[in-house]
């Protein structure tokens, strides 16, 4: 799914105003918030849901209910696009959580290819966040999509609004409706986690780590889409 749009983020006074003509059901404003931010709820739910059509449904119906809720959005002038972009993505978590709170984890997930990028600069535990995760070059993408699958769902969404949306500890503790200290706690742990499955792997013999990849359906079928064939 993508968005065609030259729209940049906007200011906050100019987002504030957008919302309110929004609220007035102005259709423009509505398409542009649409347009905005439909993007970055796909991807969110995309990550979470290995089902492209799913996936696309889901974002519509979030904007659905965006703009069935929007009358009751309130922010100040100063803050608007951090709370804004909170409370969308609020509404996203929430509907997720309820499509499928029944499933586990590993069919909830889908591993983006630019995991492998991203966890790269991911800072270690335990030393400041002086150094990084420690990759081998020889990683496979499905070797890193192990290291992930391995948190609970909570690591998962932190780990994902972190280091993939970028945002910060209260825009996420405001989406998963936790405190600041909580969301520290989960990316401490996630973090330990990705480091003690990631040195466990790089001490796993090369011939080893491919007989268990050749074992491992999901993984197999996830690399398969992933190339399309």
């Amino acid at each position: 799914m993508h968005v065609d749009s030259k729209i940049t983020l906007l200011a906050d006074g100019e987002l504030a105003q957008l919302i309110q003509r929004a609220q007035q059901k102005d259709s423009a404003a509505l398409d542009q918030i649409y347009v905005t931010y439909a993007d970055r709820i796909y991807r969110y739910i995309r990550y979470r849901v290995d089902d492209e059509m799913l996936s696309e449904d889901l974002t519509v119906e979030v904007f659905y209910r965006v703009f069935s809720k929007i009358d009751t959005f309130r922010s100040t002038p100063q803050d608007t696009g951090a709370i804004f972009a909170g409370w969308i993505f609020r509404i996203a978590h929430n509907l997720v959580v309820d499509t499928y709170h029944k499933r586990t984890r590993e069919e909830q997930i889908f591993i983006p290819e630019e995991f492998e990028t991203v966890a790269a600069t991911m800072p270690a535990e335990g030393d400041g966040g002086s150094t990084r995760l420690s990759m081998d070059q020889a990683f496979h993408f499905q070797e890193l999509s192990v290291a992930l699958r391995q948190l609970t769902a909570e690591q998962q969404q932190v780990v994902l609004l972190r280091f993939f949306e970028e945002m910060g500890t209260a825009e996420i503790a405001r989406i998963m409706d936790k405190t600041e200290g909580a969301i520290k706690a989960l990316q401490h742990r996630a973090l330990q986690s990705l480091q003690a499955t990631i040195q466990k792997i790089s001490d796993t013999p090369q011939s080893h780590r491919i007989n268990s990849q050749e074992k491992s359906p999901d993984t197999a079928t996830l690399s398969k889409n992933r190339r399309g064939g």
